[in-house]
Parts: structure tokens; C-alpha cells; sequence
């Protein structure tokens, strides 16, 4: 059981993320970005290219999500999205240097990054956005340790597709 009080994100504490990952458990994707759940657990966990303790936390949590709603397109690939974010940022940081992966979730996390990957694979089987396949791209390839493919991904301009 995780003490999210222990865990810090973006604005502190992190002890209001059980909170946001339940209404995550239930709440719709797809809508506008500034939808709720969503706008909270990104800005929080991935904010503005860091990440945070909470951040590492949230990743097991947010596969466990999108495996639960795979049947839910927008909110499984809203989940992975989020998580493959997270670990690109962890390997291959643009602001901040990120804190390590606390000892006590390194097992956890590291599962959660190899199943997640294959969700992203899964999810992209469908997905025919084009910016969401580049993002689910990006993703899986965070997610297998391929940093520097992600990175190219998530940087390409929207015009060289």
C-alpha cells in the first residue's frame, strides 16, 4: 500500500492522488484537455517536463487503469499516454534533473513500463489519429527504454508526418 502522503508532485504533497486516480477509474476521456481528471494528474505528474515521486507512484496505477478500460479507447490511451510521458521524462529529462525512482516502487514501476508498452502497442492496432499514434509511439518506446526514439517522436513537428 502506497502512503501517497510520502510522495511529492508538481504542487507538494501528493496525498490527494488517490483521490484523482479514482475519478480516473471512472471518469470519461476524449473531451478537451482541460477535463478533469486528466488536467490534474498531468499537471501534477508531468509538469512542464517533470516528474516527481508521485509521478513514479502513479505510473503501476495508471497502467492498472487503462488495463481495467482497454475497452475504453480515449481513457486507456489518456493512461498510457500519461505514463509513457512520465518515464521519458525520468530517462531523458529537458528541464529539471528528476529524482530517482524510489527503491520501495522500483519493482512495481518497472512491471507497470513493460506492460504498458505492450498496451501501447494493443492501443495503437486502432488508433488512427495521427498525433495520438505518434504520442502512443513515443510512449512504447519510453516504456521499452528506447529514450532517444521517443524523444524524436514526441519532437517531431506535426508537418513532418
Amino acid at each position: 500500500m502506497i502512503n501517497w502522503a510520502d510522495f511529492t508532485h508538481a504542487y507538494g504533497s501528493a496525498a490527494n492522488m488517490p483521490k484523482l486516480l479514482e475519478l480516473a477509474r471512472r471518469a470519461p476521456a476524449g473531451g478537451p484537455y482541460t477535463e478533469e481528471p486528466w488536467f490534474s494528474l498531468w499537471s501534477s505528474l508531468c509538469h512542464q517536463g517533470d516528474v516527481y515521486t508521485a509521478s513514479y507512484a502513479a505510473v503501476p496505477e495508471l497502467v492498472a487503469i487503462a488495463q481495467a478500460r482497454m475497452g475504453e479507447h480515449a481513457v486507456a490511451r489518456e493512461c498510457i499516454l500519461l505514463a509513457g510521458a512520465i518515464e521519458l521524462e525520468r530517462a531523458r529529462p529537458l528541464g529539471v534533473e528528476p529524482p530517482t525512482v524510489p527503491l520501495e516502487i522500483l519493482d512495481v514501476y518497472e512491471e507497470a513500463l513493460a506492460e504498458g508498452a505492450r498496451m501501447a502497442e494493443r492501443l495503437l492496432e486502432t488508433e488512427r489519429d495521427p498525433d495520438y499514434v505518434r504520442g502512443l509511439e513515443s510512449a512504447s518506446a519510453a516504456m521499452r527504454g528506447d529514450s532517444a526514439t521517443a524523444r524524436r517522436l514526441s519532437d517531431r513537428d506535426v508537418d513532418e508526418l
